[in-house]
């Protein structure tokens, strides 16, 4: 389990299924699978919070997931307002 630098999203591995939640809304923005079982075992994100590596090291891997196409869903700007 890892918590974005921002505090905004929640990488959770469970069950050979890695899952990213969205912390304010409580709501789940994708799970993945894993190819190996029992599952994720570490997640990490980069300083900047655009990217999560994923590991298992049973099957010993790693993948990057990017995270950049996520940051408006993330940070959502309301209308009028003023950042």
């Amino acid at each position: 389990m890892s918590v974005s630098p921002d505090g905004l999203l929640l990488a959770v591995g469970s069950e050979g299924r890695a899952s990213l939640w969205l912390l304010p809304t409580r709501q789940r923005l994708l799970s993945l699978r894993s190819a190996g079982q029992p599952g994720y075992c570490w997640m990490a994100f980069s300083s900047d919070g655009r990217s999560l590596a994923v590991g298992d090291t049973d099957h010993p891997s790693v993948q990057i997931w990017d995270l950049a196409p996520l940051a408006g869903l993330a940070n959502p700007r309301k209308k009028g307002s003023r950042r």
